[in-house]
């Protein structure tokens, strides 16, 4: 089973959230990704052992097999993969580098069509990435 984990991060912490899980608001806070990760899981497995039993199909959840979507807001998400640069990101989405930076470090809130325009540009480094081999 996948769930989404929608991850953002403020005052030097990281936020998450966990989407889909019926009858329950699992959130959790901490230092890192995978501290965040790691308190959400618990939390799941809490719920799991308890409210859980009495939601259809969720009986048969183990939460050691629940894998995680990973969302993440533009800011959270150049913070996480700060190997990208904007310059990239600028090149491919076609907005103006410093627009780009700006929202990468949270000044400014991207449109709609600019958020798609950067995500667009994501995916193709992503598509980029998985291409590349090393020997």
């Amino acid at each position: 089973m996948k769930l989404e984990l929608v991850l953002e991060k403020g005052d030097g912490e990281w936020w998450g959230r966990l989407e889909g899980v019926p009858g329950a608001a699992l959130y959790s806070s901490g230092g890192s990704i995978e501290k965040v990760t790691e308190n959400l899981r618990d939390l799941l497995t809490d719920y799991l052992e308890h409210e859980g039993q009495d939601e259809v199909g969720w009986q048969s959840v183990s939460p050691a097999t629940v894998e995680f979507n990973f969302t993440y807001d533009i800011t959270s998400f150049a913070d996480a993969f700060e190997a990208l640069q904007a310059g990239i990101l600028s090149e491919k989405s076609g907005l103006e580098e410093s627009l780009v930076q700006e929202i990468m470090n949270g000044i400014r809130r991207p449109s709609l069509e600019q958020a798609r325009r950067i995500e667009a540009a994501l995916h193709e480094v992503g598509q980029s990435l998985l291409q590349v081999s090393v020997s």
